[in-house]
């Protein structure tokens, strides 16, 4: 897997007031969904998605 470059790229705290939009249905997304597959903390996979539409949104994973 390739790593992304963020040479001379500043990261800063969204404002409070920024609401995210749904790329798909370009709806705020106020709430997102989280579904979360595995065994307590020992491994956990989750699947992020829209409310509105369903959409999936991204994908964490992890385990100990």
């Amino acid at each position: 897997m390739g790593l992304l470059n963020f040479e001379g790229v500043k990261i800063d705290n969204a404002p409070e007031e920024v609401i995210p939009k749904c790329p798909y249905c370009r709806k705020d997304l106020e709430t997102i969904w989280i579904k979360t597959k595995g065994i307590g903390i020992v491994e956990q996979k989750q699947l992020i998605m829209c409310p509105h539409c369903k959409s999936f949104l991204g994908f964490g994973a992890f385990s100990v």
